[in-house]
């Protein structure tokens, strides 16, 4: 019971990690290519409105994902020499 809780919550923080790392990296490359698209180059203001909605949206989904599962693991570590001694903690 303990290793499947303790992979259950090791995927959930990598899976906010991925959509963390995921929104953070598109939201920097629309911010440095905003130049570019609002000069009428490619797409839109609109296009830049809709992008940076989907980004925002998957950090503020991943951000609470990927730190409430690592505090979760980091507790329960602190709480057993059993979570401590794990092997997927390594």
């Amino acid at each position: 019971m303990a290793s499947a809780r303790r992979l259950l919550t090791y995927g959930m923080a990598l899976v906010g990690l991925f959509a963390v790392l995921f929104a953070a990296s598109n939201l920097l490359s629309l911010l440095l290519a905003a130049p570019l698209l609002h000069a009428g180059l490619s797409g839109g203001v609109t296009d830049i409105r809709q992008e940076a909605s989907l980004y925002l949206a998957t950090l503020i989904v991943g951000l609470p994902l990927w730190l409430g599962a690592i505090t979760a693991a980091n507790r329960r570590a602190r709480q057993t020499t059993e979570e401590r001694d794990a092997r997927e903690r390594r």
